[in-house]
C-alpha cells in the first residue's frame, strides 16, 4: 500500500512541476509580447492633444448614436397602430 501512495504522490508532484514549467514558459512569452507592444507604444510618443482628440471623437460618436437611436424610436412610435400597439416597421410591442 505504501508503494502505491509513493507512486501516486510522485506522479502528482511531477504533474505540478510540469504545470509550473508550462506557466513559466507562457509568462515569458507574454512578457516578450508585452515588452514589444510597449516599445511600439513608447515609439509613437502620444501627446495630450492626441488624447483630447480621442475623447472628443468618442463623445461625438456617442452623441450621434444617441440621436439616431432617439429618431428611430420616435419613428417607430409614430408608425405604430394604436389599437394593436405593435410597430409595423420594427415589429415591437409597446
Amino acid at each position: 500500500m505504501t508503494i502505491y501512495l509513493v507512486i501516486i504522490t510522485t506522479v502528482l508532484v511531477i504533474t505540478q512541476i510540469i504545470r509550473v514549467m508550462q506557466n513559466h514558459i507562457q509568462l515569458k512569452r507574454q512578457e516578450i509580447a508585452f515588452k514589444k507592444n510597449l516599445k511600439e507604444l513608447a515609439d509613437c510618443n502620444p501627446t495630450r492633444e492626441d488624447f483630447e482628440t480621442q475623447r472628443l471623437a468618442y463623445k461625438l460618436i456617442v452623441d450621434k448614436l444617441i440621436t439616431e437611436t432617439d429618431k428611430t424610436c420616435k419613428n417607430c412610435i409614430n408608425d405604430c397602430d394604436v389599437q394593436d400597439k405593435v410597430c409595423d416597421s420594427w415589429r415591437m410591442t409597446i
